[in-house]
């Protein structure tokens, strides 16, 4: 399968994911993942998204303490698919 096509099989079967979270599943390079996203993007079928990382204290988790400028949630840039979610040619026909 063509990493095009790799790219939006992953993001159309989870809810968001990280252009890192993509390049570690499906083991290609950042700058491929990144060149597949933004041609998704271009043709409207992916959007930017920011999804939160948790905490940065020592435990990996807030507790809401406040004792650090950098303690609390994190947000991350990731990608959701928007675009068709038809997967057979036949389905796409029922849709019309």
């Amino acid at each position: 399968m063509s990493p095009l096509f790799a790219v939006r099989d992953l993001l159309r079967d989870s809810s968001a994911a990280t252009a890192s979270q993509l390049s570690a599943e499906l083991r290609l390079a950042p700058a491929v993942v990144d060149e597949m996203l933004e041609y998704w993007l271009r043709r409207g079928c992916v959007r930017p998204v920011e999804v939160g990382t948790g905490g940065t204290c020592g435990g990996g988790s807030c507790g809401g303490c406040g004792g650090s400028p950098s303690c609390g949630p994190q947000v991350t840039k990731a990608w959701a698919w928007c675009g068709p979610t038809v997967r057979h040619r036949h389905e796409w026909d029922k849709l019309r």
